[in-house]
């Protein structure tokens, strides 16, 4: 539909171009417009602007939604924010969760206020904790960061790390295979040398 709906409890089907108001819930096919709902929003594909009080459910994002409590995609190409979490498998946009951030692919910037979590990582990610198995680009965490291949700069007060091609900042830094520079408190380098694995302060291997 286009045009301009209000309704008190909730409405369904077909594709939004319009804009869409209502109490509790609403299900669409393809939203265009903006869609406001008291409590969950659930479209097939997003290109406009998804609000809910409770939760919003999508299956391709490109567009920008707002939850109260979480978000949960197939595909996200735009910008989500939730007040607890939010969880795709692939991302290339702006995704911020009040808790965390989980998926499988994720490209572009992603905040959580505990962790964000994934599969492969690549671009921006800054949260108390970030886990991945491989990252390219900056895992900024407060506490801990964890990675099995790392390409780029971790930081977190413990950084655990298989290979690591860049530069650690922490307070303890533990790379099995480190191509790159460590610098912390207590760094280890399992490919350097005896007597050169653990070194405090700094820690180098080109």
């Amino acid at each position: 539909g286009t045009g301009v709906f209000v309704n008190g409890l909730g409405m369904g089907g077909g594709d939004i171009s319009g804009v869409a108001i209502n109490g509790l819930g609403a299900g669409f096919d393809d939203l265009h417009g903006l869609s406001i709902a008291g409590l969950g929003v659930g479209v097939e594909n997003v290109s406009g602007i998804a609000i809910a009080g409770l939760g919003v459910g999508a299956e391709n994002i490109d567009g920008l939604c707002l939850a109260g409590l979480g978000v949960g995609a197939e595909d996200v190409r735009g910008v989500c924010v939730a007040g607890l979490g939010v969880g795709m498998a692939d991302a290339s946009g702006i995704v911020v969760g009040g808790l965390g951030v989980g998926g499988y692919r994720l490209e572009g910037i992603f905040a959580g206020l505990l962790g964000v979590g994934a599969k492969e990582l690549a671009g921006l990610a800054v949260a108390a904790g970030v886990g991945a198995d491989e990252v390219r680009g900056l895992a900024l965490s407060v506490a801990y960061a964890r990675t099995r291949d790392a390409e780029g700069l971790v930081t977190g007060a413990y950084n655990r790390a298989g290979q690591t091609r860049g530069l650690m900042i922490g307070v303890f830094n533990r790379a099995e295979s480190l191509h790159g520079v460590q610098i912390g408190v207590l760094n280890y380098a399992g490919n350097n040398p005896s007597g050169l694995k653990w070194l405090p302060g700094i820690n180098v291997h080109f």
